[in-house]
């Protein structure tokens, strides 16, 4: 994936059922000679897009809800700001959410 990852966060549990974590992402290219990726491995941005290796950061607030033995809900807010790397590449700021549903047996 080309990436240095740093992510420092914080997790609470005021409950043994519930749990939120508050988290932030700095993401940097491991060479600047290689591209930028997405998970799936597909080219996000082009090597030559930029010399530069910061990429950029994310903010991120997640939950999780056990409801039982079997059964989890989660929930994440992300908001991504490009570094030096991705502006280059046309990149811009993004927000991301999601819910799911775990179930276990």
């Amino acid at each position: 994936a080309n990436l240095y990852d740093l992510y420092p966060s914080l997790r609470v549990s005021p409950t043994s059922r519930f749990d939120l974590e508050l988290g932030y992402d700095q993401l940097w290219r491991y060479s600047t000679h290689d591209a930028f990726y997405q998970t799936s491995l597909a080219v996000l941005f082009a090597a030559n897009a930029s010399p530069a290796r910061h990429v950029g950061s994310q903010t991120q607030l997640a939950g999780n809800w056990r409801l039982g033995p079997f059964l989890q809900l989660s929930v994440a807010l992300v908001h991504f700001t490009p570094g030096a790397f991705a502006l280059a590449a046309g990149g811009r700021s993004a927000n991301f959410s999601m819910a799911s549903a775990h179930l276990r047996f």
